[in-house]
């Protein structure tokens, strides 16, 4: 018995001990650029904090390229934070009815998961969504992506509209993650399917030929032409939508597989 309480104090005195040596602090948002898509709304994600308090959200609308874009401005004083997540209310002056909440939590190195609610004036959820967030230490991948094609968009807009040929831009979601796709599909020269990564200002690029793609039924197959990215397209095309399957392969192994959707994009 004297044994068992001798044991019990030192279990409760390192208990102590420890929360003095090393006390848990509520989590802290680094200033710095974090973006995200949301597959629920089709949008681009970005939050910018700032050090001087003022941070800014934007949602921006994939299938628009990016020109329909929506802003939210709030500060320090709309963040709470305990030692799990981050609770940010921010609130629109214009329409009490379309405030936001966000609820962030800690998600590997440089990521936030986060739980986006659409609330009304009661603090009532009207719609949910969540998404990841990535750090990003260099321009948004949104900059990017208007940065390479700001040139050629009247040209690539111009492409012959029928079958699968044109302009698209839509989210292939690989390993679990959503990232930015755009695909220009031309009838008589090389075309491209551009993955952007999200959170690294990084491309992966797979080009074909005409020769490369068959028809089988409604189906599009085509062989692209790099070693280890895309090697393998299936697509089905609805519309205005295409829809289809990407295969990485090397040597006979498949290395990535993943699924996309595509809108057209139009002048």
């Amino acid at each position: 018995m004297f044994n068992f309480i001798r044991v019990s104090i030192f279990f409760v005195a390192v208990i102590f001990f420890s929360n003095d040596a090393w006390p848990i602090e509520p989590l802290k948002l680094k200033a710095g650029l974090l973006e995200g898509i949301s597959e629920s709304d089709f949008s681009y994600k970005l939050i910018e904090f700032n050090a001087n308090g003022q941070h800014r959200m934007f949602t921006l609308k994939i299938a628009s390229a990016f020109r329909k874009v929506k802003f939210r401005a709030f500060s320090d004083h709309d963040i709470n934070c305990d030692i799990t997540a981050c609770v940010i209310n921010i609130v629109n002056e214009h329409n009490p009815n379309e405030n936001t909440r966000l609820i962030m939590t800690p998600h590997l190195d440089n990521a936030l998961q986060v739980m986006e609610m659409s609330t009304d004036h009661n603090g009532q959820a009207i719609f949910t969504q969540t998404y990841q967030l990535d750090k990003q230490q260099k321009q948004s991948t949104v900059r990017e992506f208007v940065h390479m094609y700001k040139d050629r968009l009247e040209s690539l807009t111009s492409i012959r509209q029928n079958e699968f040929y044109g302009f698209w831009i839509g989210v292939l979601n690989i390993d679990g993650k959503p990232e930015l796709l755009s695909f220009e599909a031309h009838p008589d020269k090389t075309s491209h399917f551009v993955r952007f990564v999200n959170g690294e200002s990084f491309t992966n690029k797979a080009s074909f030929t005409p020769a490369n793609v068959s028809k089988v039924g409604s189906l599009i197959e085509i062989e692209t032409d790099h070693l280890t990215f895309a090697n393998k397209l299936l697509i089905h095309k609805h519309n205005a939508v295409l829809e289809g399957y990407m295969y990485s392969t090397y040597k006979g192994t498949t290395l990535q597989k993943g699924v996309f959707r595509l809108y057209r994009i139009k002048q």
